[in-house]
C-alpha cells in the first residue's frame, strides 16, 4: 500500500453545510477528485448522517474510513453559547463512542440548544479512543478565555498524541 501524502481531516457535504458554495453533494464527488496517496474524512456538523453510505464510498476506493463529526460543544446545559470542536474515532470503539455522544448531545435536557450540543467533559472523558481537533474558525481557539478552551488545553497536556491544531486561512468565511 502507498504512503499517504495528503489527508483531509475536516470536510462536509451540503447535508450540513449547504451555506458553502463549494461543498460537494455527496461523498462520491470528494473521491473522485482523490489519488491512492490520498484519504479524507467526512466531518459533518453535530452528526454522522449517512454514514454508512460514506463508509462504502471510501472503502471501494481502497481508503480507509475514518469515523467523525465536527461537534457543537459547551461547557454545561445553562450554557447557551457553543463551540465547534473535530471528534476521530481512532478504531470501532471510538466510532460507538462518537454516536454515544451524538445521541446524547439530541436530548432536551439542556445538551439541545438549537442544535445537538456536547458538553466538553462528556467529550473529553469519554474514552481513549477519540483523537480531537479545535475545528474551525467557530472552535475553541476563537475564544481562548472560554471555559471549553481552558479545558481542552489541560486535557491536551496529558494527551499530546490526540489533540491536534486546525489552522486556516483567515480569508475564509466565518461560519
Amino acid at each position: 500500500m502507498s504512503q499517504i501524502k495528503k489527508v483531509e481531516p475536516h470536510v462536509h457535504t451540503v447535508r450540513t453545510n449547504s451555506i458553502i458554495n463549494e461543498v460537494p453533494s455527496n461523498i462520491d464527488d470528494y473521491l473522485d477528485e482523490l489519488d491512492e496517496n490520498q484519504a479524507l474524512i467526512v466531518t459533518e456538523h453535530g452528526n454522522c448522517l449517512g454514514w454508512f453510505q460514506k463508509y462504502k464510498s471510501i472503502t471501494e476506493k481502497g481508503l480507509k474510513y475514518i469515523h467523525a463529526v465536527e461537534a457543537y460543544i459547551c461547557d454545561n446545559g445553562e450554557d447557551k453559547h457553543n463551540f465547534h470542536l473535530l471528534i476521530y474515532a481512532l478504531n470501532n470503539e471510538g466510532r460507538k463512542d462518537i454516536n454515544e455522544l451524538i445521541y446524547k448531545s439530541t436530548h432536551r435536557d439542556g445538551h439541545f440548544y438549537r442544535r445537538p450540543r456536547m458538553y466538553i467533559d462528556e467529550v473529553l472523558n469519554m474514552s481513549d479512543n477519540l483523537a480531537i481537533s479545535t475545528a474551525c474558525s467557530s472552535g475553541v481557539l476563537s475564544d481562548t478565555k472560554s471555559v471549553e478552551f481552558q479545558k481542552l488545553m489541560k486535557w491536551g497536556l496529558k494527551n499530546k498524541d490526540r489533540l491536534f491544531i486546525e489552522l486556516q486561512p483567515h480569508t475564509l468565511i466565518k461560519q
